[in-house]
């Protein structure tokens, strides 16, 4: 294993242990805040609106704390399931991946790289 490799990994235990010194109760309202604000960030169809929406997954994978300022990494998901009344239903799935800095437990800024996938209703099982 290559020493750009180690230090990769050293770094991401790092990341994750500072995310698991932050209190669960603020672990929470930090995750529940961006749920919020990658809700934000979709784009709804405006031909179906709220159709088989689900909330989307948010999942932290690591925080740097510094001067009194937390910026957490993060990955989230949403999938958007669209019926149609034709029977050629599709979906929209999003990824994100960005960091957020965090001031008490809400989100001050955020960056995130979103990328969209259309499904057809060949290419989901349900």
């Amino acid at each position: 294993m290559g020493a750009a490799c180690v230090r990769s990994r050293l770094a991401a235990t790092e990341l994750r242990a500072a995310w698991d010194q932050v209190a669960a109760e603020d672990r929470a309202a930090i995750e529940a805040a961006l749920v919020a604000v990658t809700v934000a960030r979709l784009a709804p169809d405006p031909w179906y609106p709220g159709t088989m929406q689900k909330t989307p997954r948010v999942e932290v994978l690591g925080a740097r704390k510094a001067e009194g300022r937390v910026t957490v990494f993060f990955v989230a998901d949403h999938l958007t399931y669209c019926v149609a009344q034709s029977g050629s239903d599709w979906a929209e799935h999003y990824i994100f991946v960005g960091q957020a800095v965090v001031e008490g437990k809400a989100v001050a800024s955020h960056e995130e790289t979103r990328t969209q996938h259309s499904l057809s209703e060949r290419d989901t099982e349900t």
